[in-house]
């Protein structure tokens, strides 16, 4: 493991490297000689991390959006997602990085409901052990390694590819929890968010005694209660004691 990760970031450092070596030649060469120049680097299939980068000398930025009506950014997002496409052996796509993300999105959103029997359920990417694992028995198994578990209009293009591929063909999809094994899942979560390592929502943390409880509104209630009747907690003695001096005053 140790070996993978010293060639991983090797392999970082030389692209690091090479690229800003490339993006200086090229601009000196503009400099020099008036060529308008332009470059950009990305992975080339699933699993790379390379952070897309782009360069341009000249109106390079103008060319592209009036003939593709990308920036230089959107350009290179583009040509990732048809790099990482065509290497995972499909020769063709007319769908794009964008459009794949919307259709996952569509595709895990109508799994859930189907497993669950619940047409008004919103999948959870932020709180997804809590509020869906936790509450409705249910899992995605088939996960791609090193996506994100997150909403995948927030996955840049390498993943939002290798999650679409997974989602799309039924090697990522959801499954019920039961017996012994949502039992012990259900502990494993609530240990995690009693120790502070699992977030939970908001709505949430005030349920645990807070004002949106039933125990806080109870006390709430209380509160209200004992200030209607002059007592407040703490002091009900003494301010019992004054109520009962102002009545006797006014008979």
């Amino acid at each position: 493991i140790s070996g993978a990760r010293a060639s991983a970031k090797a392999n970082d450092n030389d692209v690091a490297k090479t690229w800003s070596e490339l993006t200086h030649k090229a601009q000196n060469l503009s400099k020099r000689t008036s060529a308008a120049t332009f470059g950009f680097i990305c992975s080339s299939k699933a699993g790379q991390h390379i952070t897309r980068q782009f360069f341009g000398n000249g109106p390079i930025e103008a060319f592209l959006l009036s003939k593709f009506g990308l920036t230089g950014a959107e350009f290179v997002e583009a040509a990732e997602a048809y790099f990482i496409f065509v290497s995972s052996g499909r020769t063709s796509t007319n769908m794009g990085v964008k459009a794949m993300r919307k259709e996952t999105v569509k595709l895990i959103l109508e799994g859930l409901k189907n497993i669950t029997r619940n047409d008004k359920i919103c999948m959870e990417y932020e709180h997804y052990e809590v509020l869906i694992i936790k509450e409705y028995g249910v899992k995605l198994v088939g996960w791609p390694d090193g996506v994100p578990m997150e909403t995948p209009y927030n996955l840049n293009a390498a993943h939002a590819i290798s999650l679409y591929q997974a989602v799309k063909s039924k090697t990522c999809m959801w499954k019920p929890l039961d017996g012994m094994e949502l039992h012990r899942v259900r502990r494993s979560i609530e240990a995690r968010v009693d120790s502070g390592d699992l977030a939970i929502p908001e709505r949430l943390r005030r349920g645990k005694g807070g004002a949106g409880s039933k125990s806080g509104r109870v006390a709430g209630k209380r509160r209200r209660d004992s200030a209607d009747m002059g007592v407040s907690v703490g002091k009900g003695v003494k301010r019992r004691r004054v109520a009962t001096l102002k009545a006797g005053m006014e008979r």
